[in-house]
């Protein structure tokens, strides 16, 4: 009996780089949906024996995935931080430019009766089945008629997505259209002279709200204060904007632990700006920090428990591995000493105790999700 993807997946660590390779093979097989197949990317670091996070992007109005993936440049990114990476085409209207029927407003023009939140749910299982993918860390990013879309998913399928980021696009207008279930973080990217979705809102088949707006109505369904925190360092999302042009809005008092809203408003940017050298990595950086909460994913591991003499102090190093971005960590060392905190973007952290005694000593860490790992060392 063949093997299900789920069993190479549990034994891909004790299998030689021909084995590996066919699990990664069963991960990278097309999928076709009824609409073609879907243009997606596996890391090439990906051997099944981990589940790795999902992230999706959806294309604007008249655009492709594969048109958005040339604007947004998200695979070497999938490589870097080993993410699954899916970039599918809408359906084409009646005068032959690719859509997505997202809300309201945006942009079923000539009336199609295209279930596309169904489709993407159906694409995202599709992979699942076929890669280990984990189910608390499924990611939607859109630009434009995508975000629409981006935000549509989080609203049907808010107990699938642990996060979205929208480009220049906007959610429903009237808030009773979108019934989120559990709470989702939501990323809200908009240039303030956007001349086609606009800023501050407008209309297009039906209207929607601003930027601000979306953020907030998303903010409110997970349970935040809508008091909004804007003391955050700019960031440089335009290339075309001199420095650092970008304003931070964060609304996380009160939140549910599994939602945000945040908002990165380019002050002067356009509908389709100037990405950065470093825009898509901010993105994918932000997505990755915000997973759902839950167990762990079993890589959780003390990477490094090193003391050495440093200008006559023995110093202690250690470093944390392979968790999730953003969960919560304790690390606490035999003679006392301790530091909680938060694990990077790449679910890694360090720190450094100072002071060791000469000697042998051992050091704890424990991972939010409930993972726990003891390592000894011996300073000089």
């Amino acid at each position: 009996m063949r093997r299900s993807i789920a069993a190479w997946a549990a034994v891909a660590g004790f299998l030689g780089p021909a084995s590996q390779s066919f699990v990664q093979a069963q991960c990278g097989a097309a999928i076709d949906l009824g609409r073609g197949r879907v243009n997606m990317h596996v890391p090439a670091g990906y051997d099944g024996s981990h589940p790795v996070p999902l992230v999706i992007l959806l294309h604007g109005y008249t655009s492709s995935g594969a048109a958005q993936e040339a604007y947004m440049r998200f695979t070497p990114l999938s490589d870097e931080y080993g993410f699954v990476y899916a970039y599918p085409d809408g359906t084409r209207d009646f005068v032959g430019n690719r859509f997505w029927n997202a809300t309201d407003a945006c942009c079923n023009f000539f009336g199609s009766n295209e279930n596309d939140s169904q489709y993407l749910l159906n694409l995202v299982n599709a992979i699942k089945g076929q890669c280990n993918i984990d189910p608390r860390r499924v990611y939607f990013i859109g630009h434009s008629n995508g975000g629409f879309m981006s935000y549509r998913m989080a609203c049907d399928h808010s107990d699938v997505i642990a996060a979205i980021a929208s480009l220049a696009g906007a959610t429903f207008l009237d808030g009773g259209d979108c019934t989120p279930t559990s709470p989702v973080h939501v990323l809200q990217i908009h240039g303030t002279n956007d001349a086609v979705v606009f800023y501050g809102g407008g209309c297009f088949v039906n209207c929607y709200p601003g930027a601000v707006g979306s953020v907030e109505q998303w903010a409110s369904f997970d349970g935040c204060s809508l008091t909004p925190d804007s003391d955050f360092p700019p960031r440089d999302l335009d290339g075309g904007i001199p420095g650092a042009e970008s304003l931070v809005t964060k609304y996380l008092d009160n939140c549910d632990p599994r939602g945000s809203g945040e908002l990165w408003t380019i002050v002067g940017g356009e509908h389709s700006p100037n990405l950065s050298a470093t825009f898509s990595r901010q993105v994918i950086e932000w997505l990755l920090a915000h997973p759902k909460p839950g167990g762990c994913i079993g890589t959780e591991r003390i990477a490094k428990a090193r003391c050495r003499d440093v200008t006559g102090e023995n110093v202690l190093t250690v470093k944390l591995a392979g968790g999730t971005p953003g969960d919560s960590f304790s690390i606490s060392v035999s003679n006392g000493q301790f530091e909680n905190g938060s694990l990077n973007d790449r679910g890694a952290a360090k720190s450094k105790f100072r002071s060791m005694a000469s000697g042998g000593g051992s050091v704890d860490a424990t991972w939010g999700c409930g993972a726990s790992q003891t390592m000894t060392f011996t300073c000089p």
